[in-house]
């Protein structure tokens, strides 16, 4: 078996991130102008314990960190409960939760949506009128609680330059030698 390798805590806002992974994600929050609070609140599950990494209080998503696409799958299936037809369910009622993984290269990115890693489902979209930022099913512009008159169904899934721009950001985010992770 490999040794796993150990993540290196990192410090970014004052906060101790357990990873330079989660602390580049809260740069990527910060230049979006999406509001972030990092292991805010510990939920009891069925049999564990699970301190979520991110809660995102303007858009009621909770959002955790994984290295690997095969930790994110292992953290689904201890998040996720199944009813009695077999559909899977949040164990926590009500929370949207979505695992993710490194920042994506926006050079890497497909051409049509900007989904994160290793959950396609959710992905971030900006309002056609007011310019705010949501994670929704599918991207569906339409369902972002902004207060702007209902578009329908906008499906906006093409790369949106403030995304790239703050995935761009995250990336180069920089926390050697005591810098602060602001982009050089």
């Amino acid at each position: 078996m490999q040794d796993k390798i150990k993540p290196i805590e990192t410090i970014y806002k004052g906060c101790r991130f357990r990873s330079r992974l989660e602390a580049r994600w809260a740069v990527f929050f910060d230049n979006l102008g999406i509001e972030w609070r990092y292991e805010a609140e510990g939920y009891q599950m069925a049999n564990h314990w699970w301190l979520p990494d991110f809660w995102l209080p303007g858009l009621e998503v909770i959002v955790e960190i994984k290295p690997t696409k095969e930790e994110a799958d292992t953290f689904r299936d201890k998040i996720f409960t199944h009813d009695p037809l077999g559909c899977p369910t949040y164990s926590i009622p009500g929370l949207p939760i979505v695992a993710w993984g490194d920042i994506p290269d926006p050079d890497d990115l497909p051409l049509n949506h900007i989904a994160v890693p290793w959950d396609d489902e959710y992905e971030f979209c900006v309002c056609d009128l007011c310019g705010t930022v949501g994670i929704e099913y599918e991207s569906r512009s339409g369902r972002i609680n902004c207060g702007c008159p209902d578009p329908g169904d906008s499906r906006q899934r093409e790369r949106h330059p403030r995304v790239l721009a703050a995935y761009a950001a995250a990336r180069s985010a920089r926390f050697e030698h005591g810098e602060s992770g602001a982009p050089r």
